[in-house]
């Protein structure tokens, strides 16, 4: 990776040797082992998402600018890009969901009340497995309703494999074609924060929260992320395999992905 990159509102990527970030952007800065992040006040969804994507290479320390939990792992600040990305985004869509966003651990506070179907999801491990291997691995795990998403030679993220039948989102969107194709554009941005998140993370996430259903419905949910991304492979090869549940006594039959 370069040694200094500037990336500006729209998520343009530049090399740069300034440590202040544009408007809406930010700026990195890589010394050795040691990663420098500086975010403006108001940076935009598409320069935090351009940086999630340019972390996945990246190991070492971390520091983000007046955060005083720096330093960091990777883990640690992509969760926390993440979250900045989904306030922007469900900040502008609260009819339509809002949620939080953590790494899953035995310890979460909703462990006991998970659906028994996520937890085997979240439970896989994929350490030291081949790509292939690892996409065996879950279909023997049988896992209801799930869904796998993997990436172009274009790096965009397309749908792999989703239920036949789905009730959210409306229409069943076509496989193998780039998400922005398929997805309305709220629906693109906040499944694909989570997508960015997991294969930068490489850790199962867990997500929950309220989604709007329909025009009649607003639902609780939970959601498991579990990304397949080994090192040294190919990135067409990552996968990311999330499964997610309604709240409800009478609409547990509802397939949301």
């Amino acid at each position: 990776m370069l040694a200094k990159i500037v990336i500006d509102k729209f998520g343009t990527t530049r090399t740069g040797d300034t440590t202040e970030p544009p408007p809406g952007g930010v700026t990195a800065r890589r010394s050795n082992r040691d990663f420098a992040v500086k975010l403006d006040a108001d940076a935009s969804y598409p320069a935090l998402i351009s940086l999630i994507r340019t972390l996945r290479a990246v190991d070492g320390e971390m520091t983000l600018a007046d955060d005083t939990a720096s330093p960091m792992s990777r883990e640690e600040l992509c969760l926390k890009l993440a979250h900045r990305a989904f306030a922007i985004i469900e900040g502008q869509h609260e009819d339509l969901f809002m949620s939080d966003l953590e790494i899953y651990t035995p310890n979460i506070s909703a462990i006991d009340l998970l659906p028994a179907n996520l937890t085997r999801l979240a439970k896989l491990n994929f350490n030291n497995l081949d790509a292939p291997t690892a996409l065996m691995r879950a279909s023997t795990a049988k896992i209801k309703n799930l869904v796998s998403v993997g990436q172009n030679r274009s790096s965009k993220l397309c749908f792999m494999t989703i239920p036949e039948a789905i009730d959210w989102p409306a229409g069943r969107p076509a496989l193998e074609q780039p998400m922005e194709e398929v997805l309305s554009d709220p629906i693109l941005k906040w499944l694909s924060t989570a997508y960015e998140a997991a294969l930068a993370i490489r850790a199962p996430l867990y997500q929950h929260g309220i989604l709007r259903i329909n025009a009649e419905r607003r639902m609780p949910f939970e959601r498991v992320f579990n990304p397949i991304a080994p090192p040294g492979d190919r990135p067409t090869h990552f996968r990311v395999l999330t499964a997610a549940a309604v709240s409800g006594d009478a609409d547990q039959n509802l397939i949301i992905i």
